[in-house]
């Protein structure tokens, strides 16, 4: 690429040489054939001869643009004042003629400039051109037949200035396509600079499914061996063929891409699995080039970090979630889920006119345990017993929370009292069945008593009267001996 601008920048060059090469051999003959004809050189030749040989060194010093600048306003000037010295006129309106017309050449543009001295050449030309033929209206003094010869001669060198200035105005046009095309090139390559570094994978597609660009992100992600380079120029279908392989289901991965690439629509944060373990998003973007052709983007971010931490911290929630839900010595249920979910029992029972039943439990003569055992076998006797009431729950609608300390409580939605009852006296059977040794207590293992109570909820009844119910079944069972089963208070059918 920058070959092919250094050529066409020397092209532009060498047209500058041999345009000035040929202005100053013409300018010289014009000088020539006057001093042949006449015995001297008029200023009209000589000016011009002189504007070219300055703007020659000029570009011999490697300086082109200010030669180019130089040529064109000399030009200017020589064309609007060359006919001041052709006629014999002299005024000092002349003076500002050079001054309009470049003020009109830069501020209007230099194709309004060219008219203007395209017509101060037509207009002198058909001057001189009235005179010779005897056509003028105007007394005019009598002129040698020479001067007519000369009178050509200087509309001959506007006419060429007039065709330098249109050239020269030409090789500036081309000179400005050329920069715009290295600054387009410049931002091309730049561009590519930063898609390169990209950390996002990026493939490039034409619309006539022919690989433009790939980075070499893009390679890391699908294990390819090639260069980017390389991969340029395939066909679509010959890049999917490399990186099919890696996907966890090619089939399918294949089908949405060709979907995709046929519907013709964005489409992104698209997840895809690879079979390495990775997770990459994918956004496909078609966008149109400005000249009527599309192309398609497909950016694939890697997302593996992300996703694992976001499976780290879902998996945190729930961790946090039990935690503030569950008792940490026995693995229960703790005292604010116990309250939550007797609150939502007891509107929903009370809404549809069913019973209600819960369970106070304690551990016979606990204190009397951790004095004679010690406090850590005593947390190992609460989680026995958290284990043995566990097992014995077995709805899923059924609640076992810790209370509180040595007490336990069981939620049972929708059970009558003789139900609840027979679910106490199991998990009674089933803490004494673990034989734990009790020195402490009359029956030599560990115990526990259990109340029960059970409501049909309604609005002259709350909570509280349900626990309280409870907790007298509780001291009853305690009174009559321990290692029993009392039912309370009953608001629901037997």
């Amino acid at each position: 690429m920058e070959l092919a601008e250094q050529r066409l920048r020397n092209t532009v060059d060498r047209f500058m040489h041999r345009f000035l090469a040929a202005w100053l051999l013409a300018t010289g003959g014009v000088c020539i054939l006057e001093m042949f004809f006449t015995g001297s050189v008029q200023p009209p030749a000589l000016s011009g001869f002189g504007v070219g040989l300055v703007a020659r060194v000029i570009l011999l010093i490697g300086r082109p643009q200010f030669a180019r600048i130089f040529f064109i306003s000399a030009s200017c000037i020589a064309v609007a004042v060359l006919p001041a010295f052709i006629s014999g006129v002299r005024s000092p309106f002349l003076a500002v003629i050079p001054v309009m017309v470049l003020a009109a050449g830069w501020l209007l543009g230099q194709r309004l400039m060219l008219f203007v001295t395209g017509g101060l050449v037509l207009v002198v030309l058909g001057y001189f051109t009235a005179e010779a033929m005897g056509w003028s209206t105007v007394a005019l003094p009598q002129r040698p037949p020479q001067y007519f010869a000369l009178a050509w001669l200087g509309v001959a060198v506007l006419a060429a200035i007039c065709t330098s200035a249109i050239l020269a105005n030409t090789n500036l046009a081309i000179e400005s396509e050329l920069n715009f095309s290295l600054n387009l090139r410049r931002s091309e390559r730049q561009l590519r600079a930063v898609l390169a570094t990209l950390q996002d994978g990026v493939i490039l597609v034409s619309d006539a499914a022919v690989v433009e660009f790939v980075n070499q992100r893009l390679c890391e992600q699908f294990s390819l061996t090639e260069a980017p380079e390389a991969l340029v120029g395939l066909s679509a279908k010959e890049m999917i063929t490399k990186i099919q392989s890696m996907y966890f289901d090619p089939e399918a991965a294949i089908a949405r891409i060709v979907e995709l690439a046929s519907i013709g629509k964005p489409c992104l944060g698209e997840e895809i699995k690879l079979r390495n373990g990775r997770t990459l998003l994918r956004d496909y973007m078609p966008f149109d080039y400005g000249d009527g052709r599309l192309g398609r983007v497909w950016q694939h971010r890697d997302v593996t970090a992300l996703r694992d931490a976001q499976t780290q911290l879902e998996q945190a929630n729930r961790n946090l979630a039990i935690q503030s839900t569950t008792d940490a010595l026995t693995g229960l249920a703790n005292r604010r889920q116990f309250d939550d979910v007797l609150g939502l029992e007891w509107a929903r029972c009370q809404r549809h006119g069913r019973p209600l039943t819960l369970i106070l439990l304690d551990v016979d003569w606990f204190k009397r345990y951790n004095d004679c055992y010690g406090h850590q076998p005593g947390d190992d006797c609460l989680r026995a017993v958290a284990t043995a009431i566990k097992s014995s729950v077995c709805r899923a609608s059924d609640l076992a929370a810790r209370y509180g300390g040595e007490e336990f409580a069981i939620i049972a939605p929708e059970a009558v009292l003789s139900e609840g009852v027979a679910l106490a006296e199991k998990v009674r059977a089933s803490v004494r069945d673990l034989a734990m040794p009790h020195n402490g207590s009359s029956m030599g293992v560990v115990t526990i008593s259990l109340g029960v109570a059970t409501f049909v909820p309604h609005d002259r009844l709350e909570i509280s009267s349900l626990i309280r119910a409870a907790d007298l079944a509780l001291y009853s069972a305690k009174e009559a001996g321990r290692d029993r089963v009392h039912g309370g208070e009953t608001g629901a059918p037997e």
